[in-house]
């Protein structure tokens, strides 16, 4: 009976310690480097490209909606995606993460824009497992997971990178909500327009 009572409660050590448990998410495991060019008051209205995908195939758009609706929570004006998917399909460009100083300017031109947001989101691919627990054997399938994403604020009339984000896998959490609260606490917020 005692040993039955002992397998139980380390089973549930070793599941409680392998299990993702939620951390609390501060925004502490982002890295934000800022130029010394940055200045808030010239970029107001950005575009937000869809994110690449290294180690998955394609491009991720859900990212990028993520991306632009913690912007407007930052006091950025951000462009509608249709907008730029048109100006994009217009110039006949496929790969939006590998832009030319004069497409970045050309799109800035159209779009009127100030600045530019790429990512890009780093895929692993996970193997399945086979493992036997109190009801037989059960296995698990491999999937890929997003490790880490980048994220670059570039000025379109410089082509330079203003503001660089990177953040590693979060346990439990949210990689873009990590960079977003790394963000919110930093001095990239632009000054509010001024109407005349």
């Amino acid at each position: 009976m005692w040993v039955r009572y002992y397998i139980s409660a380390i089973i549930l050590v070793l599941f409680f310690s392998c299990a993702g448990v939620p951390i609390s998410q501060t925004g502490s495991h982002a890295r934000v480097s800022i130029s010394p060019n940055y200045k808030p008051s010239q970029i107001n209205k950005v575009a937000i490209l869809p994110f690449e995908n290294i180690g998955a195939p394609g491009i991720d758009q859900a990212i990028a909606d993520k991306f632009a609706m913690y912007f407007m929570d930052l006091g950025f004006v951000v462009v509608e995606r249709s907008q730029l998917e048109y100006v994009l399909s217009e110039m006949n460009l496929t790969n939006s993460n590998k832009l030319s100083p004069s497409q970045l300017e050309e799109i800035g031109v159209q779009l009127k824009i100030d600045a530019i947001l790429m990512g890009t989101m780093q895929y692993k691919y996970v193997p399945g497992s086979s493992y036997v627990n109190a009801y037989g054997g059960s296995s698990v399938e491999g999937h890929t997971k997003i490790i880490q994403e980048t994220l670059r604020l570039v000025s379109i009339s410089s082509g330079e990178v203003l503001i660089s984000v990177q953040c590693p896998g979060v346990r439990g959490g949210s990689i873009s909500e990590e960079i977003f609260l790394k963000l919110k606490g930093s001095s990239i917020k632009p000054m509010p327009y001024k109407t005349l």
